[in-house]
């Protein structure tokens, strides 16, 4: 079985609690989660659940078995319209990427890093090598504009268990 986690980014105007978060990944089989904390809120420490107050802190931590969280394949959790490259992207960068939706990705093996969070920001793309090989931009397939990081979370982390059970 994979080496699942997930890191949220956690800012001071999102409505989403990491206990809250938390509590949705781990029902899901996700081992372990890691909050980006730059809101400077204090919230009770959880176990399975560690911190860091900035981005590069996470990339630059080892797990328990020593390997850096940059060597992990890294899924970057993001709607289309967020992407650079994609014909309805709302941002300023020139860069492009390819994405792939959730319908048709198959979870990878090995040690993961789902990146996604927070609602009202993204993380930064220049912390995040997305031409590594084995790193992407999964996108989920929704009517409105908008998904809260909690269900989209819960959604790709229940579609990994699935996988992982039934295969694809």
């Amino acid at each position: 079985m994979a080496n699942r986690r997930f890191m949220f980014a956690y800012e001071a105007n999102n409505v989403v609690n990491p206990r809250v978060m938390w509590t949705t990944l781990k029902n899901f089989g996700i081992d372990k989660m890691i909050v980006v904390n730059t809101s400077g809120q204090q919230y009770q420490q959880l176990e399975g659940v560690s911190v860091a107050n900035e981005y590069h802190q996470v990339f630059n931590a080892e797990d328990e078995n020593g390997k850096l969280y940059s060597d992990y394949k890294l899924i970057f959790l993001k709607p289309p319209e967020s992407i650079p490259g994609n014909p309805k992207y709302k941002g300023f960068s020139k860069e492009e990427f390819d994405f792939t939706w959730l319908k048709d990705f198959k979870h990878p093996d090995g040690d993961v890093l789902y990146l996604i969070g927070p609602d009202q920001y993204t993380l930064p793309l220049d912390m995040v090598d997305m031409y590594k090989e084995d790193n992407q931009f999964v996108s989920l397939e929704i009517t409105r504009n908008s998904l809260w990081s909690i269900v989209a979370a819960g959604i790709v982390a229940r579609d990994a268990m699935i996988q992982d059970k039934y295969g694809k």
